[in-house]
C-alpha cells in the first residue's frame, strides 16, 4: 500500500472552497495540522501527502478525507509504486522449474512491456520483451540493466553471463547472498533501470515509490519528485539531488554525504540518523533544522549556529572545528570525538553533553555551562575556560595543560586529584568541593 494519499480530481475544488472559507494563510493551517506550508501547498494541488498529514489536513479543513482522497485499490496503488512508470505486480507472473518469477509492467512510449525476473540454475534471468538483435548491438542498454542488478543486489562483481533470446532473456552471475536480495526486491530493478536510463533533466515522478537501501550513489535525481518517497537506509552518497523534491519523504539512516542539496525540499522529511556530511548546497539553517529533527549533520565546520536550539542533538563525530556556537543550547547533545577545535562556545550551555573524547583545542568556553558534562578524555590543550561552570564535569584523563582556567568553577568532579587540584588553584580555577577521586587530568 501507498505511503500517501493526495486530493482526487474531483476533490480540488471542495478542498480550496474549504481553504478559502478557512480564510487564514497556508503556515497557519500547517501550523495547526503539524506540517510546513510545502506540504499545505502541494495538498491544495493534489500532490502527494504523507497519510498522516493527509488526514490531519483534512480534519484542521473539516473536510472528510474519505470522501477527498484519490483512493485506489490495493492493485492499483502497487502498480504506482514507480511514480509515473506504472510498474505493477503482474498477475500472471509464471514459475519456472520451481524458480521465483515475478512479472512487472513498464511502460514507456505508450507502450506496454513486460519485464519478468526469474532464478534459474544459481543464476538471475531478467526477460524483457524487443529485438535481440538490437539489444545485442546496444552495449549501453545492457549496462544499465547490469548496473541495476548490481545496484539492487549488492554484487559489485556481478556480471552478464549470457544473452539469449526468447525476446530477450540476460542472464547473470551474481553472488548467493545477491540473489537473494534481488528475490526480496525485484520490484526496484526495473526502476533502478529507468532512474539509471533517465536523461538529466528529464521529469521522472517517483513519488511515493519504495528505495529502501537502494543503492543510488553517483546518480542524477536533479528535479526528481521523491515526495513520500521510501529511501530509508539508501546510500545516497554524492548523488545530484538538487532542486529535488523530498517533501515528507523517509530518508531516516539514509547516506547523503557528498549529495548536492541545493533547493532541495525537505519539508515533513523523516530525517532520523541519516548523514550529512560535505554537502553542496546545504544552509546553516538547514543544517541546524535537519540536526533538530534527528538527522547526523557532519559537515559543520566554520559554521555560525549562534544561538541555536541544539539540545540533546547528535553530534558525534561531527566537524565543527571553528564554528561559532555562541549561547547556544547544547545541552544533553552528544558530542563525542567531535572536532571542536577553535570553535567559539562562549556562554554556551553544554551542561550534562557528551564530550567525551571530543578535540576543544583552542577552543573558546569563556562563561560556558560544562556542569556534569563528560569530558573523559577530551583534549582541552589551551581552550579558554575562564567563567565557565565545570560542577560535576567527568575530567577522567582530559588534557587541561596551558588551558586558561582563571575564575572557571570546578566542584565534585572525577579525575581531579589534589595536586591537579592545587595546580588549578594557582592558575586561578575555583574549587567548591572536597577532594576527588585519583584519576588522571593532563595540566601540563
Amino acid at each position: 500500500m501507498g505511503r500517501s494519499h493526495r486530493v482526487s480530481a474531483a476533490g480540488i475544488a471542495k478542498v480550496n472552497k474549504a481553504f478559502d472559507r478557512y480564510g487564514k494563510t497556508q503556515e497557519c493551517l500547517g501550523g495547526l495540522a503539524g506540517c510546513t506550508r510545502q506540504t499545505v501547498n502541494k495538498f491544495l494541488a493534489g500532490g502527494p501527502v504523507e497519510k498522516r498529514l493527509f488526514k490531519s489536513l483534512c480534519h484542521t479543513l473539516n473536510l472528510k478525507w474519505k470522501e477527498i482522497a484519490e483512493l485506489e485499490s490495493e492493485e492499483e496503488e502497487t502498480s504506482r509504486t514507480t511514480g509515473s512508470m506504472n510498474i505493477a505486480s503482474n498477475p500472471v507472473g509464471s514459475r519456472i522449474e520451481g524458480t521465483t518469477s515475478i512479472g512487472l509492467v513498464e511502460e514507456q512510449d505508450s507502450t506496454k512491456t513486460i519485464v519478468t525476473y526469474t532464478t534459474q540454475n544459481g543464476k538471475f534471468v531478467v526477460k524483457i520483451p524487443g529485438d535481440i538483435n538490437s539489444f545485442l548491438e546496444n552495449p549501453k542498454e545492457q549496462n544499465i540493466w547490469l548496473e541495476a542488478v548490481k545496484r539492487t543486489s549488492g554484487d559489485k562483481n556481478a556480471e552478464i553471463y549470457k544473452i539469449e533470446s526468447g525476446s530477450i532473456k540476460i542472464i547473470f552471475n551474481v553472488s548467493p547472498d545477491g540473489i537473494k536480495k534481488l528475490e526480496e526486491e525485484q520490484d526496484k530493478i526495473s526502476l533502478v533501470a529507468r532512474i539509471i536510463r533517465r536523461v538529466k533533466g528529464e521529469e521522472l515522478d517517483l513519488s511515493d515509490t519504495n528505495l529502501s537501501g537502494t543503492d543510488l550513489r553517483d546518480i542524477d535525481l536533479s528535479g526528481v519528485d521523491l515526495s513520500c518517497a521510501d529511501l530509508s537506509n539508501a546510500n545516497l552518497e554524492n548523488a545530484n539531488l538538487e532542486n529535488a523534491d523530498l517533501n515528507c519523504a523517509d530518508v531516516s539512516g539514509a547516506n547523503l554525504s557528498g549529495a548536492n542539496l541545493s533547493n532541495a525540499d525537505f519539508s515533513d522529511a523523516i530525517v532520523e540518523n541519516a548523514v550529512f556530511r560535505n554537502n553542496l548546497g546545504i544552509s546553516s539553517e538547514l543544517k541546524q533544522e535537519l540536526i533538530n529533527r534527528g538527522a547526523r549533520v557532519k559537515n559543520l565546520a566554520g559554521a555560525d549556529l549562534s544561538g541555536a536550539n541544539l539540545f540533546a542533538a547528535n553530534l558525534s563525530g561531527a566537524d565543527l572545528s571553528g564554528a561559532y556556537l555562541i549561547a547556544a543550547n547544547l545541552s544533553g547533545a552528544n558530542l563525542g570525538g567531535a572536532d571542536l577545535i577553535a570553535a567559539n562556545l562562549s556562554g554556551a550551555d553544554l551542561s550534562r553533553a557528551d564530550l567525551s573524547r571530543a578535540y576543544l583545542i583552542a577552543a573558546n568556553l569563556s562563561g560556558a555551562d560544562l556542569s556534569r558534562a563528560d569530558l573523559s578524555g577530551a583534549n582541552l590543550s589551551g581552550a579558554n575556560l575562564s567563567r565557565a561552570n565545570l560542577s560535576g564535569a567527568n575530567l577522567s584523563r582530559a588534557d587541561l595543560s596551558r588551558a586558561k582556567v582563571k575564575n572557571a568553577q570546578f566542584g565534585d568532579n572525577l579525575g581531579i586529584t589534589e595536586d591537579i587540584k592545587g595546580e588549578l588553584k594557582q592558575r586561578g580555577a575555583i574549587f567548591e568541593d572536597s577532594p576527588g577521586d585519583r584519576a588522571e587530568v593532563f595540566t601540563r
